[in-house]
Order: C-alpha cells, then sequence, then structure tokens
C-alpha cells in the first residue's frame, strides 16, 4: 500500500473512532441491512450482494445516522439492561421490521425505540443498474 493510501485510510480511521463509532459498528450495520432488504426475486440483498457492494454514499449516511444514534443512546447502551447488537437493533427499528429494540430488551428497550423514532427514518435500500447498493 502506498503512503498516500494508508494516509487516507488512517484520517477515516481517527475521524470515526473519534466520532464514537468504529468500521466494525458501521460493518454490523450494513450486513443488517444487506440481510433484511429485499432484493431481486424476493430474495434479501445478502444473497447476492455484500459489503463491497454498497455505494459509498449509502455508507456515508450510515456512518452519520450511527454517530447521531450513538450519541443519542450511549448511556443506555454501555450503562443499562440492554443487551443485544445496537447496530442491528437500530436497523431493525427504524424499518419497522417486527424486531427491534422493543423486542426483548424491557423499559430501556422502549427508551431506545423512542430515540429511533424520534430521531430516524426508514431507509430502502436498491441495486442500481451498475450493481451497486444505493437508498
Amino acid at each position: 500500500m502506498d503512503n498516500t493510501k494508508f494516509q487516507k485510510l488512517l484520517k477515516e480511521y481517527k475521524e470515526t473512532i473519534t466520532e464514537g463509532v468504529s468500521s466494525k459498528d458501521i460493518d454490523a450495520y450494513l450486513k443488517s441491512a444487506l440481510w433484511s432488504s429485499p432484493g431481486d426475486n424476493s430474495e434479501n440483498l445478502d444473497d447476492d450482494h455484500d459489503i463491497g457492494d454498497v455505494d459509498k454514499s449509502v455508507i456515508n449516511q450510515a456512518k452519520k445516522d450511527l454517530n447521531k444514534f450513538y450519541k443519542l443512546a450511549k448511556d443506555l447502551i454501555e450503562n443499562g439492561d440492554y443487551d443485544g447488537d445496537w447496530r442491528h437493533d437500530f436497523w431493525l427499528t427504524r424499518n419497522g421490521h417486527g424486531a427491534g429494540f422493543w423486542d426483548d430488551s424491557g423499559e430501556d428497550g422502549d427508551k431506545l425505540t423512542k430515540i429511533v423514532e424520534k430521531n430516524f427514518k426508514g431507509i430502502d435500500l436498491y441495486v442500481g443498474d451498475d450493481g451497486k447498493i444505493y437508498s
């Protein structure tokens, strides 16, 4: 890897860390998105696609949304009775799936659900003509 590419990756990494979520968080969120979003022939997107197919605009929006949610819900995630995968439940809750924070997390799950409902809209993913996944 050349030095310019390394410096760019390092800068992106530092920005991610200082904003509160890591690339691992973004990856988990996007995997949930692909797993739960319908693709061609009524199959889920993850049947034929992976994170590498997700357009950069979707990744950037995911990063912004995860950071915003984490800032709003950090205390409940880190110190409350919630013990699930917050990235997965955030995606499911914001898109009105039949599971999410409210599903099995007690009072904190209800609070996390309200944070999502108040601050985030659902997202529909689709495959563009270029094979990339957009929202």
